[in-house]
């Protein structure tokens, strides 16, 4: 069962005043006090445990067909046995994904350039898609690197 305001015992104005200047003093000790800096402390104490850095430790990136974006797109060059486009490459590096945001076509575009991928034309359409190379063996000719459609792929 609520109160109302009408119902409300009403308090003397001495009390009420009395009221009003707490509440202002507790405002004014507020605004004395030096603010709590949480996050300085936070980093000080994590220093001060000797918790060691892992980024110190990590390879800027991971290593040569070591992540799951590259072990996509290679199995992706794998299966069409030739030069595949982004969307592809998109499509087997996030098999579970539904919606195709940009920050994946980004990062296939990154995982593509680390592993060597030459990127050959624009496709037509609406988005216009770059058709990728697999990446090249240090022996291997453009028609192999390429497969068999390097010449229909090059003009």
């Amino acid at each position: 069962m609520t109160i109302t305001n009408r119902h409300k015992a009403k308090l003397s104005k001495q009390a009420e005043m009395q009221r009003l200047l707490s509440r202002r003093e507790k405002g004014l000790q507020a605004l004395d006090s030096p603010l709590r800096k949480v996050g300085a402390n936070a980093r000080a104490r994590l220093r001060n445990r000797r918790i060691p850095d892992i980024r110190k430790y990590r390879p800027p990136r991971s290593a040569l067909h070591a992540g799951r974006r590259q072990k996509g797109i290679s199995r992706a060059f794998i299966a069409h046995d030739g030069p595949i486009d982004t969307k592809t490459a998109v499509e087997w590096a996030y098999p579970d994904a539904k919606p195709p945001y940009r920050w994946r076509y980004w990062n296939v575009k990154l995982s593509l350039r680390r592993l060597g991928c030459v990127p050959l034309r624009r496709l037509g359409g609406s988005a216009r898609p770059w058709l990728w190379a697999p990446p090249a063996t240090p022996d291997a000719t453009p028609d192999e690197r390429c497969g068999q459609n390097a010449t229909i792929a090059m003009r």
